[in-house]
């Protein structure tokens, strides 16, 4: 018995060439459609916490923002770097405090609904960035009920 070795046809060798490079290219939408995913859900977490941390710091230091500014809450917009994906590129997140006053009693004090929206990509909350098109979500909206007795 004898062996006969055959050579690989020229339309075999494009065809797992081919296949090879659509495999290829469709590892590398996967990992950028995972590397899209993680820095949005980054800047959605970072910017919960702050929006948190911001509704709680306005509500405890609300007698100062009284004496200081004439008014309960100041609705400034601020903005705040952070470095939330990596120490090299640092995102800029906005955040802004709208006091809804609910009810207001003269000898008891006032009710506010006190909403706090954090923003980021850009400085007008209702504006999305021309870089950032089709990546969703760049706002995040939370608030509670406040009551500010009268001195």
């Amino acid at each position: 018995m004898r062996l006969v070795c055959r050579g690989v046809s020229l339309a075999e060798v494009m065809l797992a060439v081919g296949l090879l490079g659509m495999i290829l290219i469709s590892v590398i939408g996967l990992f950028q459609n995972l590397l899209t995913s993680t820095t949005k859900s980054t800047d959605l977490t970072a910017a919960t916490v702050m929006a948190q941390e911001r509704l709680n710091e306005l509500v405890a230091a609300q007698p100062v923002h009284l004496a200081t500014y004439g008014t309960d809450f100041p609705t400034h917009v601020i903005g705040q770097g952070i470095y939330a994906h990596d120490s090299q590129s640092q995102t800029t997140f906005f955040h802004q405090a709208t006091p809804e006053l609910l009810k207001d009693e003269p000898d008891f004090g006032r009710t506010y609904y006190l909403e706090v929206q954090v923003f980021w990509n850009t400085a007008d909350p209702n504006v999305v960035a021309k870089n950032r098109m089709g990546q969703g979500q760049q706002s995040v909206k939370i608030g509670r009920v406040v009551y500010v007795p009268t001195s």
